[in-house]
């Protein structure tokens, strides 16, 4: 029972502060779970669709340290776990990863939010977001949230919906 209530505990922190910028050491001193623990529960978590773990896009063993951000699997989840305010931005990234990464491939860029297939890169905003950090990429795009109809390089949102 005492698992249970870690992995309680450790979503509650993670719902929180989503996407969620993961701190190993810290969390293990505030939860008071060994770090190689929290790294299974985290894995556990992941396997059971409760949250996705984004890594960068590096190879061999340097993928294998720790996630670079982590985020509830489903947007609906963060309204489910917590009770703070749920940021809008936070809101359309957990949109934008779940329907991306059921067919996709995705990872943490250098710079933007999301890198899909380690082709497209995509910045998550609303209408009026640009393309400011994205500038010298040349498969760059804007997942723009509040469009009706896409222009140039900005996409909307809703669209990705129709991945799944």
């Amino acid at each position: 029972m005492s698992s249970v209530d870690n992995i309680r505990l450790l979503l509650s922190i993670i719902s929180e502060g989503v996407p969620f910028k993961p701190n190993i050491q810290k969390l293990s001193e505030r939860t008071g779970i060994s770090r190689n623990t929290i790294i299974y529960y985290l894995h556990l978590l992941e396997d059971a669709r409760v949250i996705k773990q984004l890594y960068t896009a590096a190879k061999g063993i340097s993928r294998m340290q720790k996630p670079q951000k982590i985020y509830l699997d489903h947007p609906n989840h963060m309204f489910a776990l917590t009770t703070a305010n749920t940021g809008t931005g936070n809101l359309r990234e957990t949109f934008f990863l779940n329907q991306v990464s059921c067919r996709h491939s995705v990872t943490y860029p250098e710079s933007g939010d999301f890198l899909v297939d380690n082709i497209w890169l995509f910045e998550i905003g609303g209408k009026t977001k640009g393309k400011k950090q994205l500038q010298d990429h040349p498969d760059a795009y804007v997942a723009a949230d509040d469009l009706e109809y896409g222009s140039g390089n900005k996409i909307p949102l809703w669209l990705f919906g129709f991945l799944k």
